[in-house]
């Protein structure tokens, strides 16, 4: 898998949870409405037969998640296009921060140098010293 291919693999996957995002929804309460409308088709067909399941099947359970389904791709494609975009900037953004980063820590290195080296000269108005060697004899 290349480059690119892995590109747009993280871009298909982002949009995908973005788009569960954009209804503030998560797996388990998708899988809690498909538990919801399996009970109540259950319950139908239980108690008023295979006409009124069949029925009911077509008039609530099939419109309504196929209308979530349908709307649920809109919001993936739209999101989806716009998705590389949104990458980029974020991107950008990270890389404006690690500069900023380094530039302050490159001005915290440069002013330890500077007082590094101030404080390896002697200071201005000492009084000049002299080394005297000591000779045993």
């Amino acid at each position: 898998m290349g480059p690119a291919s892995s590109y747009w693999h993280s871009v298909v996957v982002r949009a995908f949870w973005d788009s569960l995002q954009a209804f503030e929804t998560n797996p388990r309460l998708l899988l809690l409405g498909l538990l919801g409308a399996a009970v109540t088709a259950f319950l139908v067909l239980s108690f008023r037969g295979w006409a009124a399941f069949v029925e009911h099947f077509i008039a609530n359970i099939a419109l309504a998640v196929g209308g979530a389904v349908i709307t649920w791709l809109l919001v993936f494609v739209w999101i989806f296009a716009h998705l590389p975009a949104k990458m980029l900037s974020e991107s950008n953004a990270n890389l404006a921060q690690v500069i900023r980063e380094k530039q302050q820590f490159s001005e915290n290195i440069n002013s330890l140098n500077a007082a590094l080296e101030k404080s390896r000269q002697p200071p201005k108005n000492a009084p000049a010293t002299r080394v005297v060697e000591h000779k045993t004899i």
